[in-house]
C-alpha cells in the first residue's frame, strides 16, 4: 500500500491472490472535495472498471496483465479518481506478506484447503500475529485467524459468534482446524471454491514487529 506523502487518504495498493491474479485498490475520493467533484471522481473510477466496496474502490485484473499496465492503472486512478497532484510523491504505508516461514507454498493451482492449511500452520509455527483470508472478484473478507494467549483462534466472517473457535498450536490440530474452516466457508457460507483467494499475514497490534 502506497500513499501520497502527507495525505494518506490518497492511497493505492496491489493485492495478489494465491493463483497469481491481482486486485488493484484505491481509496475513496476525498471528503474535502465539493460533492460534484467527488461524484466526478467516482464516475471516473466506475467507468474504468473499479467497483465500490467498503472504504475503497477495487479492480480485479487478469493474471496476464503486466506490472507496468497495473502501475499505470493505479497512477491514473490516483490522479483522475482521487485528484492526486501530478508528479506525486508516494510513500510506503504498509506491506502484508502473503506467506511467512521458510517452507515452500502450495502451487498456485492448489485448492483453497491446501493454501489455507499452509498459511495457518505457518502462523501457528510463528506463534504470533493474525491472518486475513479474503476471496472473490472483487475480494471480500472470508475469515480471520489470530494467535492469542498461545492458541489459534479461527473466526469466519459470519453474524453468528458461535462460529468462532480456538485450537492449540500443535500442527495436527491446526491442520484439522484449517480443513474445518475451509469446509465452513464453502459448504455453510457458500464461498466459491474456484474464486481467487487472498491471504495476508500481519501483526496482531500495530506496535508489534511485522510478520516477515
Amino acid at each position: 500500500m502506497l500513499a501520497v506523502r502527507d495525505n494518506e487518504r490518497q492511497w493505492c495498493a496491489a493485492c495478489a491472490a494465491v493463483d497469481g491474479s491481482l486486485e488493484l485498490r484505491v481509496g475513496e475520493p476525498g471528503s474535502g472535495w465539493r460533492r460534484r467533484e467527488r461524484r466526478k471522481g467516482e464516475a471516473w473510477l466506475r467507468d474504468h472498471g473499479f467497483i465500490h466496496v467498503i472504504d475503497a474502490w477495487v479492480k480485479p485484473v487478469a493474471r496476464a496483465s503486466s506490472a507496468w499496465s497495473c502501475a499505470q492503472e493505479l497512477d491514473h486512478a490516483l490522479r483522475e479518481g482521487l485528484a492526486a497532484p501530478a508528479g506525486l510523491d508516494l510513500v510506503e504505508v504498509l506491506v502484508y506478506p502473503g506467506m511467512i516461514g521458510r517452507a515452500d507454498p502450495p502451487p498456485p493451482n492448489a485448492s483453497h484447503a491446501e493454501h489455507i492449511r499452509f498459511a495457518l500452520v505457518a502462523l501457528a509455527q510463528r506463534g504470533r500475529g493474525k491472518l486475513s483470508i479474503e476471496g472473490g472478484r472483487p475480494a471480500s473478507t472470508w475469515a480471520w485467524a489470530f494467535i492469542i494467549d498461545g492458541a489459534l483462534v479461527l473466526s469466519p466472517e459470519s453474524p453468528n459468534d458461535d462460529d468462532e473457535w480456538d485450537v492449540s498450536l500443535a500442527q495436527e490440530e491446526v491442520a484439522r482446524a484449517a480443513d474445518r474452516l475451509t469446509e465452513l466457508l464453502h459448504d455453510q457460507f457458500g464461498r466459491d471454491p474456484q474464486a481467487p483467494l487472498f491471504i495476508s499475514c500481519m501483526a496482531l497490534k500495530p506496535s508489534d514487529p511485522p510478520l516477515l
